[in-house]
């Protein structure tokens, strides 16, 4: 009886994942943001496929517990079918010109003192089984700086460096353990879109 609850159970996840639907973002993508990961450009990793980029709002009293407003520098990456493969996001992006620390973001925690927290993982099948979670190596040289904001049409300009380490491997690990993103630009502005 057992097996037979099992077999149904795992049918009806295949099926569920399979669906054929349109995966690709919703939300508009504005500007870019471009890095290089080991030394390859990172934009370039999946052939003929595409990227998002976009600055996103966060509000107070969502799940990421601190009191002032967010804002992220979000960016994903997918293939030509319209797969997500990997998400790279910036949260706590300052709307002022400097140059910031970028932390480790950790699961339901966030605090106003903190600076920048850097996120990376990784998707597969159809962009509904997750892969490998990377998190900031905190000894490294990690920065965001901000080069230009304008507050009238909300764009963002700077660069970053960032180094992630792998700290969850899930199924189908394709990345290195780690990962250093050197020479990263974007320009991208603050839109009025929710944190999915």
């Amino acid at each position: 009886m057992n097996r037979i609850v099992l077999n149904i159970f795992l049918i009806v996840l295949n099926f569920a994942c399979s669906l054929k639907y349109d995966v690709r973002p919703k939300n508009p993508s504005w500007g870019y943001l471009t890095a290089k990961m080991n030394g390859e450009e990172w934009n370039q990793t999946y052939r003929k496929g595409y990227q998002v980029v976009q600055g996103i709002t966060e509000t107070p009293g969502s799940e990421a517990l601190c009191i002032d407003e967010l804002y992220y520098l979000n960016t994903e990456l997918y293939t030509d079918q319209g797969f997500i493969r990997q998400s790279l996001s910036l949260a706590k992006v300052p709307l002022a010109k400097g140059k910031y620390k970028v932390r480790p973001s950790m699961l339901g925690y966030c605090s106003d003192n903190d600076s920048v927290y850097g996120i990376f993982y990784t998707m597969i099948d159809d962009g509904c089984v997750s892969g490998d979670g990377y998190k900031i190596l905190d000894s490294a040289d990690n920065f965001l700086q901000i080069d230009d904001y304008n507050a009238k049409s909300k764009e963002i300009k700077g660069a970053f460096q960032l180094t992630f380490v792998l700290e969850r491997e899930g199924a189908d690990h394709t990345l290195p353990d780690t990962l250093r993103f050197t020479s990263g630009k974007f320009h991208t502005k603050i839109m009025d879109l929710r944190r999915r």
